[in-house]
């Protein structure tokens, strides 16, 4: 989900916790550690006031993309509906 969300764009901490609901930020935090350190995601320090950071794919985690919708179309075409 992290990833679908910084296709549309590189996104602050705050952006990305918005996007992906029910999220804690410890989570999101450690998450983008772990994308962060296996060089899918990059992180940059915006230099302030105010101080910010933002996240974006690398080259390598867009590379994961096509994969991943070919998951999310195989999901949608093979798994039962569920109500959320």
């Amino acid at each position: 989900m992290i990833l679908g969300t910084l296709a549309q764009g590189p996104a602050g901490f705050a952006e990305l916790a918005r996007a992906l609901p029910g999220i804690s930020e410890s989570v999101l935090s450690d998450r983008l550690g772990e994308l962060a350190r296996v060089d899918l995601v990059s992180r940059r320090v915006r230099e302030g006031p105010p101080l910010g950071v933002s996240y974006q794919l690398t080259e390598r985690g867009a590379a994961l993309l096509p994969a991943l919708d070919a998951l999310a179309r195989w999901a949608d075409e093979n798994l039962p509906a569920r109500d959320c």
